[in-house]
């Protein structure tokens, strides 16, 4: 029976190298967050009692003993009846539990203080009581010990890693990236390494398709461009089973010269070929065995036209990089939308048009963008997604409301 292939097994990466990946383990926090009571703002800490009915009429007058920094250790003793300039983020000291903001503070010369000897601005005068707790947060504020923090399936994305360096972790237990090989085919093709000939044309879908991989969240393995002959074809291929999946372009149909068809036939554990996608050869899929393991290896034989490319990777090459990646299928990307002018066609194929979106009031406009030319490139720069007109849909007048498959291009 042909199925999505499982996602890929967990590996242990650095939490840096993390980003947009899916976690595969739990993650509990092994102390407080944070471990102390810390300052929420610049000012005095203190204890509130000893600040209990002051006013303006009766101000309190306590000494500085201290400054207490960020990233300074907690102090081991702290006297009554005084206080500490303290940081944001910084350990409260013993018996103290509230902070008094600099602006409601004002420092006092040592004549005002009497005899406590304190010298000049090693005093602060408060004119207003403070309740148990002010401008603190206590220990455990974030995650208490033992709390769960992420969940397996979290995506990777800068809070999470900010969560996970704040816990201290280096690395975790994630899917990795898909490893993908891309092989554009046809001999009419040039490697954007070499220089065209006569009767070539650059093969402008290996930079589509990688582009489009990496948007997705894969990794590129290898990329080449390779003629219609059978044992280059075949090389490649046995060569690209390395990858966790691989996507060719072109040679998808059942003639002599779409080779895609007949290669590696022997390692086929189950195939679906001729899914529809109009303006070009339909697209494949199937499943390869590894010859090393026996594990299988998705491959995805898409259209040789860039456009019907394009069209087929979002339709199926989209949601089986999100399998492999652990995701769940993706959100419904479709949007109703009226076309600013008609399109022409006969019945017969689905078609995916090319279209750019613009408001119209509450709805969407939907402008053709063309996709007569050979390849499409054309219709597709600028494109915001591709009109999706049934088999039995010819002719499409301006102003009809069509479903739009929005294009997540990267």
């Amino acid at each position: 029976m042909l199925g999505l292939p499982p996602r890929l097994p967990p590996v242990s990466l650095p939490v840096a190298d993390c980003g947009g990946l899916v976690l595969a383990e739990r993650i509990l926090c092994e102390v407080d967050l944070p471990p102390f009571p810390v300052a929420t703002r610049d000012g005095y800490v203190l204890s509130a009692a000893d600040v209990a009915g002051a006013c303006a009429q009766r101000p309190a007058i306590l000494p500085v003993v201290a400054e207490i920094a960020a990233g300074s250790l907690p102090l081991d003793s702290f006297p009554t009846r005084a206080t500490a300039r303290i940081m944001t983020g910084a350990p409260l000291p013993p018996h103290a539990d509230s902070v008094v903001p600099s602006e409601c503070c004002s420092t006092v010369l040592a004549a005002a203080v009497g005899d406590s000897g304190v010298a000049e601005s090693d005093a602060v005068k408060i004119t207003t009581s403070v309740s148990p707790g002010q401008f603190v947060a206590p220990a455990g504020t974030e995650f208490k010990r033992g709390a769960t923090v992420l969940e397996p399936g979290a995506v990777l994305r800068a809070p999470e890693l900010a969560v996970l360096s704040a816990l201290g972790r280096k690395a975790v237990r994630v899917i990795p990236r898909p490893k993908v090989a891309v092989i554009v085919t046809g001999s009419e093709l040039a490697g954007l390494d070499t220089t065209a000939v006569a009767g070539q044309v650059y093969a402008c879908n290996a930079l589509l398709v990688s582009e489009l991989v990496t948007a997705n969240g894969a990794a590129i393995m290898r990329v080449q461009v390779v003629p219609d002959e059978g044992e280059k074809l075949r090389a490649a291929m046995v060569a690209a089973l390395d990858a966790d999946l691989v996507l060719t372009t072109g040679g998808t149909a059942r003639s002599a010269r779409d080779l895609v068809a007949y290669v590696l036939t022997e390692a086929e554990a189950a195939s679906l070929w001729s899914m529809p996608v109009r303006g070009s050869k339909p697209a494949a899929f199937r499943l390869l065995q590894r010859p090393a393991d026996g594990r299988p290896v998705p491959h995805l034989a898409l259209p040789g036209r860039p456009i019907a490319a394009a069209v087929a990777f979002e339709l199926f090459a989209q949601p089986l990089l999100r399998q492999l990646r652990g995701l769940p299928p993706g959100p419904p990307r479709f949007v109703w939308a009226r076309l600013a002018r008609g399109i022409s066609g006969t019945p017969g194929k689905h078609r995916y048009v090319p279209v750019r979106l613009r408001r119209s009031g509450r709805s969407w406009l939907a402008h053709p963008t063309g996709e007569e030319a050979p390849y499409g490139l054309a219709g597709i720069v600028g494109a915001d997604g591709f009109a999706v007109l049934g088999r039995r849909v010819g002719e499409v007048s301006a102003g009809r409301r069509v479903q739009v498959l929005i294009w997540l291009r990267g």
